[in-house]
């Protein structure tokens, strides 16, 4: 019995650093694989090189996140649920109307890197910590609205320079219901390069490390269901989206 549950285990173990070696490859093979345009931003490797002394530490508090226990009673019973209190906030869709690509970010996500620690201690490699997105940020900027911070975000990781009135609304989300519960606002906006202002990449300052890259309207579905490739549920929805909206011959 107990040898059968070491093997168990042994077996669990091999496929899990199977999994974690093929989601490494794939954040980096997906460029080639789906004709990623390369666009702006420090490159993965560079990155990669510049990561240093990954590890796990006690929480000691912070303005992003408040870990809090909701307490109420249903059907005569009480109960507690975990939480994680934080902000909202907005993801933004952007087509490039030259290359006819939706633009995507790729960033270093340490929720994602250290998810991936085995329960022996194995740590993952850098890369398996890499996810594609829209570019995005929280609201956490006082006195500016929604659309306003997407406005910022778009100049700050992509580079762009959007007119306020030209960018829309599309929809809105909840993340991770169970535990986080808050509302993720999703705009979309159409840009070229006459209007590129900077190369882009987040602020650097902040510990930024944005990659952008452009991807090919006629790759995005298969870029979407590839579940090897990892991405953000915003980068999903906003794509089927803009796919939807192309085919239907509107905004």
């Amino acid at each position: 019995m107990w040898t059968s549950r070491v093997g168990r285990v042994a077996r669990l173990n091999a496929c899990l650093a199977k999994v974690t070696r093929r989601r490494c490859t794939c954040s980096a093979s997906a460029e080639e694989a789906y004709d990623l345009h390369r666009l702006s931003g420090p490159r993965l490797t560079d990155t990669v090189g510049q990561l240093k002394d990954l590890r796990i530490q006690e929480f000691k508090g912070s303005r992003y996140v408040v870990p809090s226990t909701v307490a109420f009673n249903l059907n005569g019973n009480g109960r507690t649920w975990d939480m994680i209190q934080s902000m909202g906030s907005v993801a933004i869709v952007l087509y490039h109307t030259e290359l006819d690509a939706a633009i995507v970010v790729r960033q270093f996500r340490p929720p994602v890197w250290a998810s991936q620690i085995g329960e022996d201690g194995r740590k993952p490699e850098v890369e398996a910590g890499f996810t594609y997105e829209l570019c995005a940020g929280l609201i956490d900027k006082e006195g500016l609205s929604p659309k306003e911070i997407a406005r910022e975000e778009i100049l700050e990781e992509v580079g762009y320079d959007v007119e306020l009135e030209s960018i829309t609304g599309i929809t809105s989300y909840v993340h991770a219901c169970a535990h986080l519960g808050t509302e993720e606002q999703i705009f979309y906006a159409e840009v070229d390069e006459s209007m590129r202002a900077s190369s882009g990449g987040g602020l650097s300052d902040d510990g930024e490390a944005i990659e952008v890259f452009a991807l090919p309207m006629g790759q995005a579905l298969s870029f979407v269901l590839e579940s090897e490739v990892p991405k953000s549920a915003a980068l999903i929805i906003g794509l089927q989206w803009l796919l939807n909206a192309k085919r239907a011959g509107g905004k």
